[in-house]
């Protein structure tokens, strides 16, 4: 897990953001980029082969790790952009309790994963603040991204004290990692 620092601030270990979901840890990017290695090594192999056996039916085999490598560049991409946005949160950032509150579900019955949208609730400069999870400027769904606010890592802090970084320039939370119920 990635450790952040701000100005003045001891190293804090963000899991989570409001606006993302759960942050992608540092041995999920390294597996991802372990594979698109592995998927730059398979490319010349398969088609070498293909041409050799005269066989291009096992150029399909090609899109495989075509498809391998835009998937790690697609996640990487995201990755990169919710580090940005976070040190950018980070500036102004100061530690908080909050508490979070289920306000929405979805139980895929076909993989048995449960989702759930959360609304953050904290008090700020003698203020009471709610904040719901989900990217403030994308409010519609498109192909990739359905559900928006939904997501699995926000069951394990429903109804109970959560430690947070909250941001009130930008208005965003993050949630610092803690010890399991």
């Amino acid at each position: 897990m990635k450790k952040y620092k701000s100005e003045g601030m001891k190293k804090y270990k963000i899991e989570a953001t409001l606006t993302y979901g759960m942050k992608f840890s540092a041995w999920f990017m390294a597996l991802m980029t372990g594979i698109m290695l592995l998927s730059v090594t398979f490319i010349p192999l398969l088609v070498f082969y293909a041409m050799q056996t005269n066989d291009y039916r096992m150029l399909l085999a090609f899109l495989l790790p075509v498809l391998g490598i835009l998937a790690w560049a697609y996640i990487a991409f995201l990755d990169r952009k919710q580090n940005r946005e976070i040190k950018k949160w980070l500036e102004d950032a100061v530690p908080l309790t909050a508490r979070a509150t289920e306000i929405g579900r979805i139980e895929n019955s076909a993989t048995h994963v449960t989702r759930i949208k959360v609304a953050l609730t904290f008090t700020f400069d003698g203020r009471r603040i709610t904040l719901r999870s989900g990217e403030k400027n994308n409010i519609r769904e498109n192909i990739f991204y359905t559900n928006i606010g939904y997501d699995a890592i926000f069951l394990k802090y429903v109804d109970r004290p959560i430690q947070i970084l909250y941001s009130p320039r930008y208005d965003e939370a993050m949630i610092l990692k803690g010890k399991k119920k």
